[in-house]
């Protein structure tokens, strides 16, 4: 099962927190991932769910000076 984080979560290492955006892959849900589910804290990602992706420009409008 994979969880995004919605939100920084407090971990089971006090110094390392959950960011926002982070994703984990666990085996089965125990009771801390549960409540950050109906916490809000976080979500689970559906395996169907499409990626996103950012895609530059690959070409670009030129306009050419006229010759005289």
């Amino acid at each position: 099962m994979t969880l995004r984080f919605l939100q920084a979560t407090a971990s089971a290492s006090p110094d390392h927190p959950f960011r926002a955006g982070q994703i984990i892959t666990v085996p089965s849900l125990n009771n801390d991932m549960k409540a950050w589910l109906r916490d809000g804290h976080a979500e689970i990602v559906r395996d169907d769910e499409p990626e996103m992706a950012v895609v530059g420009v690959s070409e670009r409008a030129v306009t050419r000076k006229a010759h005289k």
